[in-house]
């Protein structure tokens, strides 16, 4: 039931684009090759932007997508990049709407400037679960914690009296991932984002966790998901958390790309 909800409000996110309005000016323009690092820096209350991001981050974000719900499109959809900049119509004030109407308004740049035709759907795919170990490994890199960072936390990251220097991050590697304060079905999501497919949490364990996970050193060269060694993560976390992970097979919400071009040169 709730893969279906989950769908079920994806949908409704792809058709509400269709009578979305559009900024009142916009910049789209390809990025250097040369260009080292990107900024996603999203609805700001004047305007847009990102830097030197790929198209697939950009419809990640204006639907609200995990990548491994994005599906097909040109190969240049996840190599090629652009730096976005763009302001709100001058009748139009970020702090007295809903942040989905910025959004709504990126959907359609992406529409006018890239011509990207999407559908969405529902497909059967490899989803994994996390649960306990029967023989209940040492668990050196999960710590229970009463320091939690719920949704709408307004601590800062290096809060005064806090035993750790950084009580909220939350931050990956191509070599690992680290989590603080957060629930444990939070890890599993980031955990499932890293291996390219939803992860379900079966641990049982409530309460808020500082989490810290490392594979080997040479194990990914790159944090996409197609070229991660999964059997050396789900190692490590058995071993270094006490947890396993376990793949089967489940519904996913999905939106799939039929065309989209490079834009035009603003």
């Amino acid at each position: 039931m709730k893969r279906l909800i989950s769908a079920i409000l994806l949908l409704g996110t792809v058709a509400s684009a269709q009578t979305s309005r559009s900024f009142g000016v916009a910049s789209v323009k390809p990025t250097d090759p040369l260009e080292r690092g990107s900024a996603f820096y999203g609805a700001q209350p004047d305007g847009f932007s990102a830097r030197n991001v790929t198209l697939a981050v950009l419809i990640e974000q204006a639907y609200r997508l995990l990548p491994y719900q994005l599906r097909g499109g040109p190969d240049w959809l996840r190599r090629a990049r652009f730096t976005v900049q763009a302001r709100y119509p001058d009748d139009w004030s970020f702090k007295d709407r809903d942040r989905s109407e910025a959004l709504g308004m990126l959907q359609t740049l992406l529409r006018e400037r890239f011509h990207l035709q999407i559908h969405e759907g529902v497909v059967t795919d490899t989803v994994y679960i996390l649960s306990n170990t029967p023989d209940k490994n040492p668990r050196r890199g999960l710590l229970e914690t009463p320091d939690a960072c719920g949704q709408g936390s307004t601590r800062d990251a290096r809060a005064e009296g806090s035993a750790r220097p950084f009580p909220c991050m939350m931050r990956s590697s191509p070599r690992s991932l680290e989590i603080n304060g957060q629930p444990m079905k939070v890890f599993a999501e980031r955990l499932g984002v890293m291996l390219g497919a939803p992860m379900r949490d079966e641990t049982g364990l409530g309460g808020t966790f500082d989490i810290k996970v490392d594979w080997a050193n040479d194990v990914l060269s790159n944090p996409n998901p197609a070229d991660v060694d999964r059997g050396a993560v789900i190692a490590a976390v058995r071993d270094q958390l006490g947890l396993n992970v376990e793949a089967s097979k489940g519904s996913i919400p999905v939106v799939v790309i039929e065309s989209a071009t490079m834009p035009a040169p603003d």
